[in-house]
C-alpha cells in the first residue's frame, strides 16, 4: 500500500491521483523557475536548502496524518474472508458512507457484467489506438457497480508499453461525475504486445478501489483477449466477465 492509498479515502483516490498528476508535471516547471531564481540571488547550494526543508515539513505532515488514521482504521475495519475481498468491500463501504447510503447494506459484486456494445467499443479503441495503448473509463451512479457511459481518453504517453491519464481531461472528469453523482466503475486499457494481465506498472497506479480493471490485449491481429480484475492495495484478482446482449438489463 502506497502513503497515497494510506492516506486518502477510497471514494477519493482516483481524484487525488488526477490532481497528483497535475502537481507533479505542473511543480517541475515551478520548481525550475524558483531554484534559478534562489541560486541567482542566493547562490547555487539555496534551491537544495529550500527543498531540503520543504520536504522535511511534508515529511512531517504526512507522518502526522498516517498515525492520525491508522487509529481510525484500527476501529472501524470491518471483518472479511481474504485480504482482497476485504480491503474492497471497505472501499465500498467508505464510498457508501461518503455518499449518504447504508455501509452494511452489503457487497456482492463477485463478477463485472458489461454490455456487449461497450465491450466492442473497448476492443475497436484499443485497435484504433495499436500499437500504442488505449485507455478509458466506465462511469455509472454511485455506488451501483453498473457501467452506463463508456468515456475514452488520451493516453498521454502515446506508448506502446505504459498508459496514463492526461491530467486535464481526467481532472475534467471527475468534476463531471460529481456534478452527475457518478463515480468510474470500468478502468480499461490495452497491451498491444502482451497478455492481457496487469503489468506491475499497471497495479502501482490502479488508484480506484471499487473500479473493475479491464485490460485488452491485441497482440493478436485476428483475436483478442478481454479480461477483468480487482486491484486492492498491490493485490489482484481476477473476477469473471459476463457480457449482456444488447437490449438486456445489467
Amino acid at each position: 500500500m502506497t502513503i497515497r492509498q494510506r492516506v486518502v479515502p477510497g471514494a477519493l483516490l482516483g481524484r487525488v491521483g488526477g490532481v497528483n498528476m497535475v502537481g507533479v508535471y505542473g511543480g517541475l516547471v515551478v520548481g525550475s523557475g524558483i531554484g534559478g531564481v534562489l541560486a541567482q540571488h542566493l547562490g547555487i547550494t539555496a534551491p537544495f536548502w529550500f527543498a531540503f526543508v520543504g520536504s522535511a515539513v511534508f515529511v512531517v505532515a504526512i507522518w502526522c496524518q498516517l498515525n492520525h488514521l491508522s487509529s481510525a482504521d484500527q476501529q472501524t475495519r470491518p471483518l472479511a474472508v481474504g485480504a482482497v475481498d476485504q480491503a474492497v468491500h471497505r472501499a465500498h463501504q467508505a464510498a457508501d458512507r461518503d455518499a449518504g447510503r447504508d455501509p452494511d447494506a452489503g457487497y456482492a459484486h463477485p463478477v463485472l457484467r458489461i454490455p456487449a456494445e461497450m465491450v466492442d467499443a473497448i476492443v475497436a479503441h484499443a485497435r484504433a489506438d495499436h500499437p500504442d495503448e488505449a485507455c478509458g473509463v466506465i462511469a455509472g451512479p454511485g455506488g451501483s457497480n453498473t457501467p452506463t457511459r463508456l468515456i475514452p481518453m488520451t493516453n498521454a504517453e502515446r506508448s506502446p508499453t505504459f498508459y496514463r491519464f492526461d491530467s486535464t481531461e481526467q481532472l475534467r472528469l471527475y468534476r463531471e461525475l460529481d456534478a452527475a453523482d457518478e463515480e468510474v466503475i470500468v478502468v480499461y486499457h490495452s497491451h498491444t504486445a502482451t497478455e492481457a494481465y496487469p503489468s506491475r506498472t499497471d497495479i502501482s497506479y490502479a488508484g480506484e478501489p471499487q473500479a473493475h480493471y479491464v485490460l485488452v490485449s491485441t497482440r493478436e491481429p485476428d483475436s483478442h483477449e478481454f479480461r477483468s480484475y480487482r486491484i486492492v492495495d498491490g493485490d489482484v484478482t481476477e473476477e469473471t466477465v459476463e457480457i449482456v446482449p444488447s437490449g438486456d438489463d445489467i
